[in-house]
């Protein structure tokens, strides 16, 4: 019976430790997201802007926001494709 209540608080002692690790991985978890929506966000403005100094003046206005959302497209299913790759390789 003594080895019974040896095991069963050996058990509650992996739970909690499972519980801790589950809510230290969620934490984390959250703190990725954070920061890869901010460089995300950043990083599509830097390629919206860039694209306005490079072709701002030179075309019509109807031509560089079609060549801004174009771009910017373009950049976030490239950033979308590695924040992916990256979670998918970091959880293997």
């Amino acid at each position: 019976m003594r080895a019974h209540h040896h095991l069963n608080k050996q058990l509650s002692n992996i739970n909690q430790s499972l519980a801790r690790c589950v809510a230290h991985i969620h934490h984390w978890a959250m703190k990725e997201f954070l920061v890869y929506g901010i460089s995300g966000l950043a990083s599509l403005f830097i390629f919206g802007y860039s694209v306005h100094m490079f072709v701002g003046g030179l075309v019509s206005e109807q031509v560089e926001m079609i060549l801004i959302a174009v771009v910017v497209l373009i950049a976030a299913a490239a950033e979308i494709y590695l924040i992916r790759d990256a979670l998918l390789h970091r959880r293997l």
